[in-house]
């Protein structure tokens, strides 16, 4: 059975840092090949992806991965939880994936893992809900909670938010404990510019500030951090019209998606709790557009990310008990030719549906086939947030792809 080595991204976009996440983990793992999951055509900051999910797929063969599978939209735009939670499924389902290795500001996944079981604590649970009680966001009772015991510790007593790659670091190995204990976590540390940050530092850049010179058209930004096949693909798409995706030319998308939900529906939501649904039922009817919308709803208690995700499952049709039953499964995007021994290694091994055309998923079972409906819907609401819009092309036009 071939060594493969599991990687969790969204690549929006792939950047110099991605290249050299997978450089890294080669090297840390010693695999023979590395299998990415990554989100589709929506992304877990509850927006669009900027470009589609093919090139994306591209890019990551063209500058390391051997094997690309599509993270499920319900996954790809959900809390970190259940972000992990599918992912780790995926890789583990493969029958291939027993490593998994991902970037990191602190690189220290022996910290991590002793984070990860004392989270699993009912103590940690009680003292977070009653934290959240107060009307704090989760991030914020999350970094009050470390903040309180790194302070008994040792003195210290900032109160900082917990860095977002070691937070979903945090959530990969619990997830591993839950769903896939053979696998081992790997990080990398982060390198160059932080996570948000505004600015690039050298050759990288966060995918935040490359975002950003996408939309004002800062070639020279892009040229610098983004790899040369990608910045060129970037201009050509750009130029004609295929790219940026961006969520601000859905609005009218969300604001009929909410309005024509009874309040009941709208409770039915993921993450949608203490009458959110009463502010989202008047809010949706207020509001002229996206922006103004997500203005209105803001609170200390709702962070953007989570009210931009609660916006997504609303047109998506994603509800609150679709993941007690929700069976992943494992669609091949691409996959390298010099790799192309791992579609058999794939077929043999899996514990979860693959595909890799469209006759498979006749076979999918039940469980899967919610998942796989929210996909193609993701796959045809996607191309309306173009500047030029352009039809809703079938999920499966294209044969697989092989770099």
């Amino acid at each position: 059975m071939p060594h493969c080595t599991g990687v969790i991204a969204e690549y929006n976009p792939f950047h110099n840092g991605h290249r050299y996440q997978l450089t890294e983990a080669r090297r840390l793992t010693g695999c023979e090949f590395i299998v990415v999951v990554m989100s589709g055509a929506f992304v877990q900051r509850g927006e669009v992806a900027m470009f589609d999910k093919f090139s994306r797929a591209r890019w990551a063969l063209q500058n390391g991965a051997d094997m690309v599978l599509l993270l499920p939209a319900a996954y790809s735009c959900a809390t970190a939880e259940r972000f992990a939670e599918g992912a780790v499924r995926i890789l583990g389902g493969t029958g291939l994936v027993d490593k998994l290795c991902f970037g990191s500001e602190s690189g220290d996944v022996s910290a991590l893992k002793r984070m990860a079981a004392a989270e699993e604590t009912e103590t940690h649970r009680a003292e977070l809900k009653s934290l959240l009680k107060t009307g704090i966001s989760f991030p914020r009772a999350l970094a009050a909670r470390a903040d309180a015991h790194a302070s008994h510790a040792n003195g210290r007593s900032a109160d900082m938010v917990p860095l977002p790659n070691d937070i979903l670091g945090v959530e990969y190995i619990k997830a591993i404990r839950r769903f896939a204990p053979h696998m081992e976590p790997y990080a990398v540390k982060r390198t160059g510019a932080a996570h948000d940050a505004d600015q690039t530092a050298g050759k990288f850049a966060s995918a935040s500030a490359l975002r950003r010179a996408l939309t004002e058209v800062d070639t020279d930004a892009l040229r610098e951090c983004l790899p040369e096949s990608v910045f060129s693909d970037v201009c050509r798409m750009s130029e004609a019209g295929e790219a940026p995706y961006l969520q601000e030319r859905l609005s009218d998308v969300i604001l009929y998606a909410l309005r024509r939900m009874p309040r009941e529906a709208l409770e039915n939501l993921p993450d949608v709790s203490e009458g959110l649904e009463n502010a989202l039922y008047r809010r949706a009817r207020e509001a002229g557009d996206y922006g103004e919308l997500l203005t209105n709803l803001k609170t200390k208690r709702y962070t953007l990310a989570r009210l931009r995700r609660i916006l997504v499952y609303a047109f998506l049709g994603v509800e609150k008990g679709l993941y007690k039953n929700a069976l992943p499964y494992l669609r091949v995007l691409g996959v390298k030719k010099s790799a192309l021994p791992l579609l058999g290694a794939l077929a043999k091994n899996a514990t979860l549906p693959v595909i890799t055309k469209f006759s498979d998923t006749a076979a999918l079972p039940e469980a899967a086939r919610l998942l796989h409906e929210i996909d193609l819907r993701a796959a045809d609401i996607a191309p309306l947030a173009l500047m030029r819009r352009k039809s809703a092309a079938f999920d499966y036009a294209a044969p697989l792809l092989i770099v």
